[in-house]
């Protein structure tokens, strides 16, 4: 609708008030900002046991379309790996030859706390597919896209030279609801399962014991090469096969996998 200004005042040269009335009879446009559900998300204890903070929206009663800007993950970019800290690999986000960096928090890269929710499921659909017997290999790409269809959240790169960034945003319509934890693929299935052949105690049993089983269970088709191959290549490069046992027992001797694993 049309807009009327105020009457309003200056101060002319000589001292003396000028009344001034002008009135405004253009079409205001009121534009939609990008940033507008960067207040929507906050973080919180995840739903995930054992797994620390997550991202979450807040209660909303309208949906959220796909490919929506929610937040920034990190714009601390590096060329290479020889450029990152050691203490910055849990943060690490490598998109073809970018290396994004989210390790140090500074109130606005709050998209660097949304976890990988469905790595633990995406695991077990690996351990189903190991106890049927369909492969003898680890299939990363048909595990990496399984688990890309089950997040609701997706990582977009924006911007150029220092003002590059690595953005969060939605992977899919969000329908209306509370305190919605977000999860994204981080694309990078052999985090998960180095860490977890290193260190298994670090990690949510949800997603630790999948991946002790396809290691370390007679019922797992796996081939020997390829339990050695998920839990550390450099390992087994430097040992070799005929030392599986040794450096199963070592790394899991504190293990125990549940029943049904």
């Amino acid at each position: 609708m049309p807009l009327i200004a105020r009457t309003w005042t200056k101060r002319g040269r000589s001292g003396l008030k000028e009344q001034i009335t002008q009135q405004k009879t253009e079409k205001l446009e009121i534009g939609v900002s990008e940033l507008r559900y960067e207040s929507m998300v906050y973080v919180a204890e995840s739903t995930v046991p054992n797994a620390g903070l997550g991202l979450f929206l807040r209660p909303r009663t309208a949906l959220i379309p796909a490919k929506t800007h929610l937040c920034i993950y990190s714009s601390c970019r590096n060329n290479s790996m020889d450029e990152v800290p050691n203490d910055s690999m849990d943060y690490l986000m490598q998109r073809k030859t970018e290396i994004f960096d989210g390790r140090v928090f500074n109130y606005v890269n709050i998209g660097r706390f949304a976890n990988d929710l469905s790595i633990g499921d995406t695991m077990r659909y690996a351990v189903d597919n190991a106890q049927a017997a369909k492969y003898a290999f680890f299939p990363y790409q048909e595990v990496v896209t399984h688990n890309r269809t089950l997040a609701n959240a997706k990582f977009r790169s924006q911007g150029s030279g220092s003002s590059r960034k690595l953005l969060l945003d939605t992977g899919r319509d969000i329908l209306p609801g509370d305190n919605i934890e977000l999860s994204v693929d981080y694309d990078f299935v052999q985090y998960w399962c180095y860490g977890v052949s290193q260190q298994p105690s670090r990690f949510p049993p949800v997603i630790s014991d999948p991946i002790l089983w396809l290691i370390i269970s007679d019922h797992s088709n796996l081939s020997n090469e390829q339990r050695l191959a998920l839990s550390n290549n450099s390992w087994t490069a430097q040992n070799g096969l005929e030392s599986l046992s040794k450096h199963i027992s070592r790394i899991y001797k504190d293990a125990l996998l549940p029943p049904g694993l």
